[in-house]
């Protein structure tokens, strides 16, 4: 393979692709570069691929843009006309090695041409549900039409403290936004630095603010003082898309007893309160631990509790 110019990699596919309009295949190679910032997603092609094996060229790296890892613990890719329109479209899995458990997810890039460009961009990046593994040794993706339906079969290597286990999950590839969800980047801010998200009434969603792990501001005097306008949270309205920020809370309701409804802030928006601006003199950022594979849950190999997908996580 020439061009490779890698010095660790942390996951590589390879794929055929359906004949094109000449009736010629082409080798699909793909990889994740384990560089020194962010991984980088990346394919080519060989051209021409014969019954020996050989190609008659190769293209230029592409990349797999938004690539999100900073380490993968395996990645695949696949080839299929998954809109029955005579085109070739390209499938690509990345297993997402993050701080807790792990996530695979998957995106599509339509219409693979002859020099591996995509005529038809790439889709959102879509979630693998109920991916039970904290620590993966590798995994691959395939796709096939079952019952009239394009699938795409994910497997994996579950690495838990015990011995190993493959598992493999099916996944409807007809895209359905209310099933899914989706992603999409707005024109406008929230205003805070935002580390929580929830789904209020009405459709309405709360942001709570961080320290970004900075001590500097977490510990400054004016972090929370909304008289300068350096709010702790926001509550965004859609379709208007509007934003208010909820008052702090404040002392308990006079006149009530000493019970544990006595306790509770008056807040003219209930569950919409933000805490008041902290007290804290002394804070240190301090280093995250590492995970270590003697001490993290084991997934039994069976379901998470809940699912989880592109739509989901922070």
């Amino acid at each position: 393979m020439p061009d490779w110019f890698s010095w660790e990699n942390q996951g590589i596919g390879v794929a055929v692709t359906p004949p094109n309009q000449q009736g010629n295949h082409e080798l699909v190679v793909f990889m994740v570069d384990n560089g020194v910032q962010g991984n980088r997603a990346i394919y080519r092609l060989g051209r021409n691929l014969d019954v020996n094996g050989n190609v008659t060229g190769w293209t230029p790296w592409f990349d797999v843009p938004d690539w999100f890892s900073w380490d993968n613990q395996g990645c695949g890719i696949a080839v299929a006309d998954l809109d029955m329109d005579g085109g070739r479209d390209l499938i690509v899995g990345n297993i997402d090695n993050p701080m807790g458990q792990n996530q695979a997810f998957y995106r599509i890039g339509k219409n693979l041409g002859d020099d591996g460009s995509l005529a038809g961009g790439w889709g959102p990046w879509l979630g693998v549900a109920n991916w039970v593994a904290w620590e993966n040794q590798g995994g691959g993706i395939a796709v096939a039409k079952i019952d009239n339906r394009q699938r795409l079969f994910a497997f994996m290597i579950d690495s838990p403290p015990q011995q190993n286990a493959g598992l493999y999950e099916m996944v409807d590839l007809d895209h359905d936004p209310s099933r899914e969800g989706s992603w999409e980047v707005l024109s406008f801010h929230s205003g805070v630095l935002a580390v929580h998200a929830g789904l209020l009434p009405k459709g309405k969603v709360l942001f709570f603010a961080g320290s970004g792990s900075s001590a500097t501001r977490f510990n400054s005097p004016l972090f929370g003082d909304e008289n300068r306008g350096i709010f702790t949270s926001v509550v965004w309205s859609p379709p208007g898309n509007t934003f208010s920020h909820p008052p702090p809370c404040g002392p308990p309701t006079t006149g009530r007893s000493t019970s544990s409804a006595a306790a509770t802030p008056s807040c003219p928006t209930v569950g919409y309160c933000q805490p008041a601006a902290p007290s804290i003199t002394t804070r240190s950022a301090g280093a995250r631990t590492p995970r270590s594979s003697t001490t993290r849950p084991s997934s039994g190999h069976s379901p998470a509790p809940w699912p989880r997908d592109a739509g989901t996580r922070p």
